[in-house]
């Protein structure tokens, strides 16, 4: 039997063991083993009816989907996909995205991220906080310094 994603193909009504197993065409895929015909939409693709005939199409970046899927999901804020994946990949932590992304982007300073689902994006540091680019997490002033929120650097108290 050929493995998910090959078919042998049949002549007359037996198979004929001499064949080698087939890689289905970019975009297909079979749904099980010892399958004689690619016909199902591979993961990151989906399928749409031309002619009487599925044709599989990728998914555009910031999108994802299962095989033998009819549309594409759209990936979660934190999340991204390139064009034609089967899933998203979350963030790292000190970027962003927001929903449907093709890439994260670096938090700016004063803002921090922590690369979790559920998250909006970068988040500001509240007052008496401060961080640096690409920060996934905020740090404390110093005794003797301060700040508003969203910064940074922290400011030296005067006496």
């Amino acid at each position: 039997a050929c493995p998910q994603g090959k078919f042998k193909a049949f002549v007359g009504d037996e198979t004929v063991e001499e064949l080698a197993c087939t890689t289905c065409e970019v975009g297909y895929t079979t749904i099980d083993e010892a399958s004689t015909k690619c016909g199902f939409c591979a993961e990151g693709y989906y399928g749409f009816i031309v002619d009487s005939f599925v044709k599989c199409r990728g998914c555009p970046a910031g999108f994802y989907s299962f095989v033998g899927q009819d549309h594409c999901n759209v990936c979660p804020s934190m999340m991204w996909s390139a064009a034609a994946s089967p899933m998203c990949t979350i963030c790292a932590p000190g970027y962003a995205s927001g929903f449907g992304a093709s890439q994260c982007s670096l938090c700016p300073a004063g803002t921090f991220a922590y690369a979790a689902v559920g998250q909006v994006g970068c988040e500001l540091c509240l007052a008496g906080k401060y961080s640096h680019a690409g920060a996934s997490q905020c740090l404390s002033c110093q005794n003797g310094s301060f700040s508003g929120p969203g910064v940074s650097i922290c400011d030296t108290c005067r006496t």
